[in-house]
């Protein structure tokens, strides 16, 4: 497999070598490339032997000593190098068939590659793969990998993802634990489907697998206003998240007792649908599931506590700050704005936005569209406001929201308005509200 370079990293050894995008990468070590893992498999020598064909066709040969497990800076066309696996389910739940048209299209790629789960984190079904893909992933034994279980009972777990393949999970998933293979699982949640006593089974199930299975998500279904021809599904109700809440907390109070660890990790969307306490930082342990967005909520407190207890009596000139955010995380984001609040010449406001583009229910921050920003915005007088936009709506690199409008476009719409992307951290929060960006 030939793999073309689109990308050297700024100060890498591939750049101070002479590498150039364009460059094609076409053995490593003597052997051709089969994907990423041969790739990352070759980081781990402190030397290697590159065999290229530079943007003109010609051969390349390069020796690099490096230190051992040393990236050297070579980002790749395609991620995986081969192409992507994706994914052959049909998921009652699915998220990408119940997205509205305008929306970007690499939101709409279905990829499920156990590759980009270990070394990117995304969440794979294991649905897919065949013989040879197998006996690839336990012999390369990439790990960890991030595993969207549902439900460990086969035959459901074949209706919820409609696919004959599914119902073999759990002795997958035990063969993957007897090759030493770390996971972390996910559980999306559909009331009256795959919660009670099938969730507590599943649990129990994963439990079982420890500490190869090493933590456990459970997050509600996301469900969009565009579900036409599909199963009727809907969300759990703040009385049935709390209930989620009530019957998972002591199992997670066991296992820290027992394993050291919670295992088991609610979404934050069950503490903040029904207005539950967010629980302590000693509940999360490390953050293993921060990219599924649990624990951002108690990180973002814990941040902002200490810098609220340092707030200046004044500012030396008058302020007013916007911060946008969904319809979940506005009540918490307004009880911090309440104490800036109290500092002389600031004004806070928390605007929040409702998702018109995929629907009122769903209300995180990291799915508001551009447009939707916008609409909120223009309802309210923004001149010489500062505003915060969560960072975690936009596409890093390009810096466009969910249905393609883009930062500068918002900010060409608002020209009255200095626009901020601001990360979802307590200290960027209180620091570029008080105008401390520098």
């Amino acid at each position: 497999m030939v793999a073309k370079i689109i990308e050297v990293v700024p100060g890498s050894i591939a750049a101070e070598i002479g590498i150039k995008p364009g460059f094609r990468l076409i053995a490593l070590n003597g052997e051709t490339l089969i994907d990423i893992l041969d790739y990352r498999w070759a980081m781990a020598n402190d030397h290697l032997s590159l065999s290229l064909l530079d943007d003109a066709n010609e051969p390349w040969e390069v020796e690099i000593d490096k230190e051992y497990g040393e990236d050297i800076g070579l980002v790749f066309e395609h991620p995986t190098i081969k192409p992507i696996l994706r994914c052959k389910n049909n998921c009652l739940f699915c998220f990408v068939a119940q997205l509205p048209s305008g929306v970007r299209p690499s939101l709409c790629v279905k990829d499920d590659d156990y590759r980009l789960s270990a070394f990117h984190g995304s969440f794979i079904t294991l649905t897919n793969l065949s013989s040879g893909d197998w006996e690839r992933l336990l012999a390369k034994r990439p790990s960890p990998l991030y595993i969207s279980v549902h439900t460990t009972n086969g035959a459901l777990r074949q209706k919820l993802m409609r696919n004959p393949q599914a119902g073999r999970i759990l002795e997958q998933l035990r063969i993957l634990a007897d090759h030493h293979i770390e996971m972390h699982c996910q559980i999306v949640l559909v009331p009256g489907i795959n919660d009670g006593e099938e969730l507590q089974h599943t649990i129990q199930d994963l439990l079982s697998l420890w500490p190869a299975v090493q933590s456990v998500a459970v997050v509600p279904v996301g469900l969009t206003a565009h579900r036409e021809n599909l199963p009727l599904l809907r969300r759990a109700t703040g009385v049935e998240a709390r209930a989620v809440i009530d019957a998972l907390m002591p199992l997670s109070r066991e296992a820290k007792r027992k394993l050291g660890v919670s295992f088991v990790y609610l979404a934050d969307e069950f503490f903040l649908m029904s207005s539950s306490q967010v629980p302590r930082r000693d509940y999360y342990d490390d953050f293993p599931q921060i990219e599924n967005g649990i624990g951002l909520t108690r990180l973002l407190l814990d941040d902002v506590r200490p810098l609220l207890r340092r707030l200046p009596k004044r500012l030396a000139e008058s302020r007013r700050v916007v911060w946008v955010t969904g319809t979940l995380a506005a009540p918490v984001l307004g009880s911090i704005a309440v104490e800036l609040n109290s500092i002389e010449g600031l004004w806070v406001d928390v605007c929040a936005v409702p998702n018109y583009f995929l629907g009122e229910s769903v209300t995180v921050a990291g799915l508001l569209s551009g447009h939707d920003i916008l609409t909120s915005l223009r309802a309210l007088d923004l001149r010489g406001a500062f505003v915060l936009i969560p960072e975690v709506a936009l596409r890093p690199a390009e810096s466009d929201f969910i249905d393609g409008y883009r930062l500068a476009d918002l900010q060409r719409a608002l020209p009255q308005a200095t626009i901020i992307a601001t990360p979802t951290t307590g200290r960027a929060l209180i620091t570029n509200t008080l105008g401390e960006e520098a």
